[in-house]
């Protein structure tokens, strides 16, 4: 074999290496950059700045965390597919804090939504007996959830809000309303 022919045949199985580590590595490269971290079916996350003040939720199959967009004593963002879930701790600060949640949330949502316009509110059971208020959110190209949650006999609320294109409505619905309705207070079930 000539002296052209071999380097020819090492360009080449060079160009091939760097495919393959392109290739197999590159999921793994937008991961770290990302802060993306995968999270197993089942997995319970829980936010807030103590045990005595916190809330827990169950994520399904498919989803993710952005840990570069998380706080666990604060807040969580997390991602599937095209949909994404923000989970806040709200601490209550005034004896009336309670009564003014949803005035909370759309004063938040006007903030860190624009454009999205919740509907009517209406009550919402999680699967501990939990209540709270839910509305569907609609905007231009977008849709999706939000729900607030005062914890039982504690001065904090859980803040949810689930958006997507509104192309994924019905997987909002499938994948995210569990998630949403799992969340549970641990200190009350002490």
């Amino acid at each position: 074999m000539g002296t052209s022919a071999a380097l020819r045949l090492r360009w080449l199985l060079a160009v091939l290496a760097v495919i393959v580590v392109l290739t197999a590595g590159w999921p793994l490269i937008s991961s770290t950059v990302t802060g993306l971290r995968p999270l197993i079916a089942g997995a319970t996350v829980t936010v807030g700045p103590s045990a005595a003040s916190s809330g827990r939720i169950t994520v399904g199959p498919g989803w993710s965390v952005l840990t570069s967009s998380s706080n666990p004593h604060e807040y969580y963002l997390f991602s599937r597919g095209a949909v994404r879930l923000l989970i806040r701790y709200v601490r209550l600060t005034r004896p009336g804090d309670r009564r003014r949640l949803w005035q909370g949330m759309r004063q938040m949502l006007r903030v860190g939504y624009p454009g999205l316009t919740p509907g009517r509110p209406r009550p919402i059971i999680l699967a501990d007996g939990s209540r709270g208020i839910i509305a569907h959110l609609s905007g231009p190209g977008r849709s999706g959830k939000a729900a607030v949650v005062a914890a039982p006999a504690a001065p904090f609320a859980i803040e949810m809000v689930m958006v997507g294109p509104s192309s994924t409505s019905a997987v909002l619905i499938a994948v995210g309303l569990p998630v949403l309705r799992s969340l549970r207070f641990p200190a009350a079930a002490r």
